[in-house]
């Protein structure tokens, strides 16, 4: 038996013998090994596994990385490393600085950051970016000559289907935290299973959003390496700009701005705990302290419009409390002088005031975010 579950396999020989052994990543389980212990060409498969673990002698994946890995030199050296997906939206990178036959496996590094909790929950009209269990893919898909990433997610989009009241949202946050601290023991009894049950049906009476299942391929474009460190650069095409700390964030889906294609923007905005930022007077009345509606302003390329603009919550008059989101998309047809190659940015200036919800005390931000974009000509 092999104390997995939620798998993904890929066959590669881990230990020279010439015959194809079964690598296996889970969401939940990390990373393991079982050899092909047969002989004649025939495939006769261990009767346990192995987990796969660095040079150091860490594990590789666990609760949260390691839904799938995948074999491929992602340095360029000749030899085999593995890139690894997970349940956050991850995506991970260990050298092998063993040899091809006989890995040895450095310790992780990051090439996709996973995408923050609060990000991931938020009820949005298209995600932005990978979310749950990643599959990675290492393949120059857009024939530069270098290793690009395709990375499978599995998530959701949303229509918008009610609005809570103060109250409501309150009692969302309590649910929440007693989920948490459920999933946090891992193990549950029957009790426990109950009050889960129990607490998911009313969080589905609670349910603000009608959700529809995605599942998307996402293609990151390699850049060339940086010579300096003899690391490849990060990989592109979800851009994510912030200034200072990550109060406000900017997410697009790559840095190409075309005039015959929408521009998708969300600006992501992250109030801190026991503080709540509002888009409407009554709504921060209501919540017994006094605010000022968010405000975005917008610098845009010549010729570009913003086409649309959606709050996280209907009619922008809401109380927000901990990460919550605005949709923008671009319009760019009228892109003034759109066969000129050059790089323009898009600058966000956000202004909301966050206030103490015990003491009423409110304080004025104010961000200013700038996302280069690429005019290919």
């Amino acid at each position: 038996r092999h104390p997995v579950h939620s798998i993904t396999a890929e066959l590669h020989d881990m230990d020279g013998d010439g015959d194809l052994d079964l690598v296996v990543g889970s969401r939940l389980d990390g990373c393991h090994l079982i050899e092909n212990v047969g002989t004649d060409g025939r495939m006769t498969w261990a009767a346990s596994s192995t987990r796969m673990t660095t040079e150091g002698g860490d594990p590789i994946g666990g609760w949260n990385y390691g839904s799938n890995v995948h074999f491929a030199d992602w340095d360029g050296d000749g030899i085999s490393d593995i890139v690894v997906g997970s349940e956050d939206g991850g995506v991970f990178w260990h050298r092998n600085v063993g040899r091809e036959g006989a890995p040895t496996f450095d310790a992780m590094q990051v090439l996709i950051p996973k995408m923050p909790m609060g990000e991931k929950f938020l009820k949005l009209a298209s995600p932005m970016g990978p979310s749950w269990r990643v599959k990675v893919h290492v393949v120059d898909y857009d024939g530069d000559g270098r290793r690009d990433l395709l990375v499978g997610d599995f998530g959701a989009r949303h229509t918008r289907r009610r609005t809570l009241d103060v109250d409501e949202k309150a009692e969302v946050r309590s649910l929440d935290e007693e989920m948490d601290a459920f999933f946090a023991k891992q193990k549950f009894d029957a009790e426990d299973e109950a009050r889960i049950e129990a607490i998911q049906d009313r969080m589905g009476e609670l349910e603000t959003h009608d959700d529809h299942t995605t599942g998307y391929v996402w293609f990151f474009r390699r850049l060339p390496s940086t010579a300096a460190r003899g690391i490849p650069t990060p990989v592109e095409s979800v851009t994510d700009r912030t200034d200072g700390d990550d109060a406000v964030r900017l997410r697009a889906h790559g840095d190409r701005l075309e005039v015959d294609r929408p521009f998708p923007v969300t600006v992501v905005i992250t109030v801190p705990d026991g503080w709540a930022a509002s888009g409407n007077r009554d709504a921060v009345a209501a919540a017994g302290v006094v605010g000022l509606p968010a405000s975005i302003e917008w610098t845009l390329p010549e010729g570009c419009r913003i086409a649309s603009c959606t709050w996280q919550d209907a009619d922008h008059d809401a109380l927000y409390e901990g990460t919550f989101a605005v949709e923008v998309v671009i319009d760019a047809t009228g892109l003034v002088d759109p066969g000129r190659s050059r790089r323009e940015s898009i600058v966000a200036r956000v202004r909301y005031q966050r206030c103490d919800k015990k003491s009423g005390v409110c304080i004025l931000e104010s961000d200013e975010i700038r996302m280069p974009v690429s005019i290919d000509g």
